[in-house]
């Protein structure tokens, strides 16, 4: 269903959390347990949305929209330096669109190699760095490629998704 349910976990137990503003799914996750990231997803029970939350530990904000309305993607990063790729912008076509967020702003930036939602993705909640993995591409057909995404900080070279071993 749709919820708008936050919980914590703590290493061993989970606790009830303030609610999202708006009841969705099927959006990404970057970030902390203390700074975190809600970004796309759809709306329950009704469009796919390019709206992000942010948290702080106890609350839940609106942020920055994304560029691109879609469900079903992915994220890695931190509050400040996120990475949202994949999933669907209407529910039957793929999407390969990938978007950095600056802790400002989202930008469209280097596209997945494959068009897919509903894969895997690393958490570094250290450096906008990750992988993809799997997933589904059109019409449901299962995915077993994996694409690594850097960026470099300090040089002027883009970011980049670069192959890595099948799942």
């Amino acid at each position: 269903g749709y919820l708008a349910d936050s919980e914590e976990y703590n290493g061993s137990t989970w606790t009830e959390g303030n609610n999202l503003p708006a009841a969705k799914r099927h959006h990404a996750m970057a970030g902390t347990q203390t700074a975190a990231l809600a970004s796309g997803g759809r709306l329950g029970p009704g469009p796919d949305t390019a709206t992000v939350e942010q948290y702080d530990g106890t609350n839940w904000t609106s942020a920055p929209s994304m560029n691109t309305a879609r469900r079903y993607l992915r994220g890695f990063g931190t509050q400040t330096l996120a990475i949202v790729a994949g999933g669907s912008p209407d529910g039957s076509a793929d999407a390969a669109l990938t978007e950095q967020f600056d802790g400002t702003s989202w930008t469209e930036i280097a596209d997945l190699a494959t068009a897919r939602n509903l894969g895997g993705t690393s958490q570094n909640s250290s450096a906008p760095a990750g992988w993809y993995a799997a997933g589904n591409t059109s019409a449901g057909t299962p995915n077993s490629t994996t694409e690594e995404f850097t960026v470099s900080l300090t040089a002027t070279t883009a970011a980049a998704w670069g192959s890595g071993g099948n799942v």
